[in-house]
Order: structure tokens, then C-alpha cells, then sequence
């Protein structure tokens, strides 16, 4: 995902003359570059607040390639490769965009092993342990892999009672279906030593998003609110640099 920063300044650069108009490809590369920073920052903010503990690799997502004077655009992406698991440009984008979010790699894995029917998503249950970003501990998953293995488990393992339990108690009893006599929400559960059950993962039909990072919105407001401010700058350094016009004294 990226997002291209640019001015058109025909108009206004025919206006100028001599010195100004050698000087104006830089100055408008080095105000839109300031732009971009700006964004970058704006990015950051407006995660912050809309986000729930959003990670350090979240708020480190958005990087800008800079302009040159011989390439007016300064360019502001999502990362969009990641080392493991999915990279931001990809489970941002429902974030930037709105709608429905694509299956994560989980999700995909447990619908190939007949845990999670086609189409559902899981979110997380309360019984589930958290870290303090508010995710899932990717050791969860694993566990939960194992311990249902590759068949959907909604019969016999939703009614296994305590005492089988108590049988085997270093046993992890987890199993996917409806409890309470099919009432229940679909999902993963664990049974507890006493019988109680922890919703884990609850299945779900949609997964869908508002809104929450307005990519281009934000890069036309911080560009309208200070271009042209940033431009001024950048010109009137170049003049007081300049050796050749009284500058740099």
C-alpha cells in the first residue's frame, strides 16, 4: 500500500526567474519530503488513539520514500513485507479502507484441519489469555492446533465429563463445538479440572472493520495545512545558502 505526495507548480514556476527557478525543483523536493514526515507522523498519532495497544510494529508500519528534484513525489507506504506472519500493508487494510478483513494465516490452517468451518473467522474468547497488546499468544494457536487435531470434535469431546478429566488431569481438554446442549456460541473451549468451560476462540460469520486509519485523508490534510509553508521555507533557505546571491555570510 503507498500513497504518492505531489504538487503541481507549473503556474507558480513560470512566475519565477533566474536563480528561483534553478532553486525550485529542490525546494519542492525538500517541502514535500517535509510532508511526508509529517504524514508519517500523523500515521502514528492516529493509531494511537484508534487503535486498541496497538504493537510497536503497528506504529512503525508507515515509512516514506523521499523525493528528489528530478522526482517530485514523495511516496508514504505500509511495509508490506514482514519476516513472519503477515505483513501491515495487509491487515492494515481493512483498518484504511473499511469492509471485511481477509482470513489470517490461523484461520486458513483451522479451516484446512476441519476446525473452523469455510467463510467463519475467530475472534478471542474470554477465556483466552491475552498479552498485553490485547493479541493472542501465537503458542495458543499451537495449542489448540494439537489438541484438536485435524477433525471437527463437536460431538463426543463437547460432553466429556469431569471425572474423565480427572483421569488424566496433565490432559489439556480442548474441544470445538456448542455447549451447553448446542446453545452455546461455536468456537473453542477448554474444559477446566473443575468442569468449568473457557471460551477460547468464538467462531463468527463476518469480520468487518469501520474505518479506523484514513490513509489519504490524512495525507491531503497535513499537505493542504503545510505545503505552502514548507515551500517558503525551503526557498528562502536556498537563498540565504546560496554563495552566489549574498547567502551563507
Amino acid at each position: 500500500m503507498q500513497l504518492g505526495i505531489s504538487a503541481d507548480t507549473k503556474g507558480f514556476e513560470q512566475t519565477l526567474e533566474g536563480w528561483e527557478r534553478d532553486k525550485f525543483p529542490a525546494a519542492t523536493a525538500k517541502a514535500l519530503n517535509g510532508v511526508a514526515v509529517l504524514v508519517r507522523r500523523a500515521d502514528r498519532a492516529t493509531m494511537g488513539v484508534s487503535f486498541d495497544r496497538p504493537t510497536p510494529y503497528t506504529m512503525n508500519s508507515a515509512y516514506f520514500q523521499a523525493a528528489t528534484k528530478t522526482n517530485l513525489t514523495a511516496t508514504v507506504n505500509l511495509k508490506s513485507v514482514a519476516s513472519k506472519g503477515v505483513p501491515p500493508s495487509t491487515y492494515l487494510l481493512p483498518q484504511v479502507e473499511g469492509g471485511s478483513r481477509a482470513a489470517k494465516p490461523s484461520e486458513i490452517a483451522f479451516r484446512r484441519k476441519g476446525i473452523l468451518p469455510g467463510g467463519m473467522f475467530w475472534v478471542p474468547g474470554s477465556g483466552a489469555k491475552l498479552n498485553r497488546y490485547g493479541n493472542i499468544q501465537p503458542s495458543l494457536i499451537t495449542q489448540i492446533m494439537s489438541a484438536t487435531g485435524s477433525h471437527w470434535k463437536a460431538g463426543y469431546d463437547a460432553n466429556r465429563t469431569t471425572r474423565s478429566m480427572q483421569r488424566n488431569k496433565k490432559q489439556i481438554d480442548i474441544f470445538v463445538g456448542r455447549p451447553g446442549g448446542g446453545h452455546g456460541p461455536l468456537g473453542v473451549w477448554q474444559r477446566m479440572a473443575d468442569g468449568e468451560l473457557k471460551p477460547l476462540l468464538i467462531f463468527v460469520d463476518h469480520a468487518d472493520y469501520k474505518v479506523r486509519l484514513p490513509f489519504g485523508q490524512i495525507a491531503r490534510e497535513v499537505y493542504q495545512a503545510n505545503f505552502a509553508r514548507l515551500l517558503n521555507e525551503a526557498m528562502r533557505d536556498m537563498l540565504i545558502l546560496s554563495p552566489s546571491l549574498g547567502g551563507g555570510q
